[in-house]
């Protein structure tokens, strides 16, 4: 099984954010809760390009989840391919669509041809 290699879960508050992502830097996140057995159950993959604390608090009130999980990276390029990792380790179907690259890059998916 593959492994998100993310530090946490941590409750998913704005107090907990600053505790817990204190560098100003790119990184990869996913927001969820912990099933019956304490197993984590993400339902949503993100990334930020330039602040990771930023962009997590951006989604404290359009995500009814209760817990966090991240990890920094060391350029937005980083950040892009790690999310398309996540994407194709553990995303089977369902509405989620690939991660976009910004329009300014020619990045490619480390996994597939999605931009070919």
């Amino acid at each position: 099984m593959p492994s998100l290699n993310m530090e946490g879960p941590y409750r998913f508050d704005i107090k907990t954010i600053n505790e817990k992502v204190t560098r100003v830097s790119p990184g990869n996140f996913v927001l969820g809760r912990k099933n019956e057995n304490g197993a984590f159950l993400f339902t949503y993959i993100g990334r930020a390009f330039t602040d990771l604390n930023s962009k997590l608090k951006f989604w404290i009130d359009k995500k009814d989840k209760p817990l966090f999980k991240f990890r920094y990276c060391v350029t937005a390029q980083d950040a892009f391919d790690n999310e398309c990792e996540n994407y194709h380790d553990f995303v089977k179907g369902g509405k989620a669509k690939h991660p976009r690259r910004p329009a300014s890059t020619d990045w490619q998916c480390p996994r597939c041809n999605f931009y070919n």
